[in-house]
Parts: structure tokens; C-alpha cells; sequence
């Protein structure tokens, strides 16, 4: 199993230097020794995103448009925070990962909020290939708060209860966030134009 992984990871280099993202499920199941072996493997690549839920092993590769949205959208929110005087700690796309609960997860950003890191206050994906609510049980398994995921222009939100995730209208982490206007600067074409369109609004 573990040759094959490093058959696999030479190709995956491969694909993470084309323009467009493309995602990947491993066929088979693979213990967690085998899947840390695999991202040993990879290394510190920021254009490919590993996950691993009970054996099954995803991989995504990001794109220069993904990277775009990303990034805005972490500044947008940055400016949002000093706005509203919200005390916060980017944790980025750090990777939240446990052996006992057979899960590792990789979001695209994440914040926890106040002056503590602890369990994740939000996490957020964005998509263009792939990602859909089946991902929530990863971060249920790291007891993340909240989870945003952008996909073709719109936000879906999902927080968490006591039975799992739930869909939701508006974010309980930041209840007076213009989800529509955030969604509206990020589809701008100048990346300036729309943090400055951002901020006037607030």
C-alpha cells in the first residue's frame, strides 16, 4: 500500500501544476499510518488540500481562481473585524487532524474568535470542484461552531447542535455580517474596487 502512495504522490505533483483545480478520491481504505505517509509524501504543497475521513482519502489541488476568492475573501472579512471592533484569530487553512477521531480536514480559512485558540468559531470552503455537506462530519469531529461554504456566487452556513449540523439563514458567529454584500464584493472583477465597495458599505 505504502509504494503505491508514492506512486500516487509523484503524479499528484503533477496535477497540482495545472491551471484548474481537480479533486480525487482514493479507491481503496487506507489505515491513518498510510494516509500520514501519503502527506509526508506531499509535503507542505499550499496548492493541494489533503483530507482523510475513516479511510477514505480526498484530494483536492487549488486553482489561481480558488486562490483569488480565498484570499479576497479573508481580506474583506479582516476588514469587517476592525470595523466592528470583533476580536479574532486567523487561523487560515491550518489543519485540523486526530488520529482517534479518524479524521483530518483542511479549510480553505478558519477563525476563532476573542483571545483564545481553541475549537474553530468558523471554518470556510470554497469550492469550484468539489465539497458538499458530506464534509460537515469532519468538522463536527473537531467541534467546529461553524461552517461557510461558497459556492457559484452564494454562502451556505450550517452550524452545529447537539444532533450535527444545521442549515442556516444568517451566521450565528457574526449575526450582523451582509452575507449578500460579501457575496456581491467577491464576485467583483478589481479586487481593490471591491474592498473598497466592502468597507463604504459598512
Amino acid at each position: 500500500m505504502i509504494a503505491q502512495l508514492s506512486s500516487q504522490s509523484s503524479e499528484l505533483n503533477q496535477i497540482s501544476k495545472e491551471t484548474e483545480s481537480q479533486y480525487f478520491v482514493f479507491p481503496n481504505r487506507y489505515s491513518w499510518k498510510e494516509f500520514k505517509t501519503l502527506s509526508a509524501l506531499i509535503g507542505d504543497s499550499r496548492n493541494i488540500h489533503l483530507n482523510y475521513l475513516d479511510g477514505t482519502i480526498e484530494i483536492m489541488t487549488t486553482s489561481a481562481a480558488h486562490e483569488i476568492i480565498v484570499h479576497l475573501l479573508s481580506m474583506l472579512l479582516g476588514i469587517y473585524f476592525a470595523e466592528k471592533d470583533i476580536d479574532f484569530i486567523p487561523t487560515g487553512s491550518a489543519t485540523l487532524e486526530s488520529e482517534a477521531k479518524g479524521a483530518s480536514v483542511e479549510p480553505d480559512l478558519s477563525f476563532c474568535f476573542g483571545n483564545k485558540l481553541g475549537d474553530r468559531d468558523l471554518a470556510i470552503e470554497v469550492i469550484f470542484t468539489s465539497g458538499n455537506v458530506a464534509k460537515l462530519e469532519r468538522y463536527r469531529r473537531f467541534n467546529t461552531k461553524e461552517v461557510w461554504f461558497w459556492e457559484d456566487g452564494k454562502f451556505s452556513l450550517y452550524r452545529l447542535r447537539e444532533s450535527g449540523y444545521e442549515a442556516i439563514a444568517q451566521s450565528e458567529c457574526l449575526p450582523n455580517l451582509d452575507l449578500e454584500l460579501l457575496a456581491r464584493c467577491l464576485l467583483m472583477a478589481e479586487p481593490k474596487s471591491a474592498l473598497k465597495a466592502f468597507r463604504q458599505k459598512l
